[in-house]
């Protein structure tokens, strides 16, 4: 028996990552795991170019355009090849369902992870709409429908809020990750008051939670702390939730 899965690995030395690869395979050959080579990518990333952007970590685009581009293509597909469960004569609440289960698990896959700013949101809310319009309310041209009726006859929230919930959440379970854990301590090091880059700032998912928690009066050590109590976070996220 094989068993699957990802395994990721860098260094800022291009022999460490080599030694690292014949070390592994050789750890796994042992275990009966063999590395697909077919399917193994290698990047080298820096601040002076977009190779970045083409990196898939576990199925996902790191570069949050690029990846809602992707995701938008794969949630067509999937309306199209299950257009016969659209179509059938059943209850607007099974075809919610439906949708939910096979199409926005798609288009939302890691999507707590995305840096979204307010024209992407917006994007994405369109798109969202068009699905549903298109799929289950059969409004089409020159047929019109407002964005807050389609809401209003469907019951759902716009996708942006739904990541929105989604980032905080997803906040709270980073936070209560062991401190010695990778996840935690990237997030110890990207907080650290350090000298930063020249030029424009990123916008990055930092930026993000740190725009939510001041709008809500919020430090980082503040959300910090009330996240490692899972309950009180869950209460909060209900409260602040953009």
């Amino acid at each position: 028996m094989k068993c699957a899965d990802d395994i990721t690995y860098l260094s800022t030395n291009p022999l460490s990552n080599d030694n690292i690869k014949k070390e592994l395979t050789q750890k796994l050959e042992k275990r009966g795991l063999i590395i697909n080579e077919t399917k193994t990518e290698e990047h080298v990333i820096s601040r002076q170019d977009d190779e970045w952007k083409k990196c898939k970590l576990l199925g996902t685009l790191l570069d949050t355009e690029n990846d809602i581009d992707r995701r938008k293509g794969l949630a067509i597909i999937a309306i199209n090849n299950l257009k016969s469960i659209f179509e059938e004569k059943i209850s607007l609440q099974i075809k919610l369902r439906s949708f939910d289960c096979y199409i926005s698990s798609i288009f939302l896959y890691n999507s707590e992870l995305w840096t979204l700013s307010e024209s992407v949101k917006l994007t994405i809310d369109s798109f969202h709409r068009r699905l549903m319009r298109g799929t289950f309310l059969n409004t089409k041209w020159p047929d019109k429908m407002t964005n807050d009726d389609v809401y209003l006859a469907t019951g759902v929230r716009p996708w942006s809020r739904v990541i929105g919930e989604r980032q905080l959440h997803w906040f709270g379970h980073l936070v209560r990750l062991p401190d010695d854990s990778p996840a935690r301590l990237a997030l110890s090091y990207t907080l650290k008051e350090e000298p930063k880059p020249r030029g424009r700032p990123k916008f990055t998912w930092i930026k993000i939670m740190s725009n939510i928690f001041n709008s809500n009066n919020r430090s980082w050590n503040e959300a910090i702390e009330s996240a490692k109590d899972r309950k009180e976070w869950k209460r909060i996220v209900k409260r602040i939730a953009p």
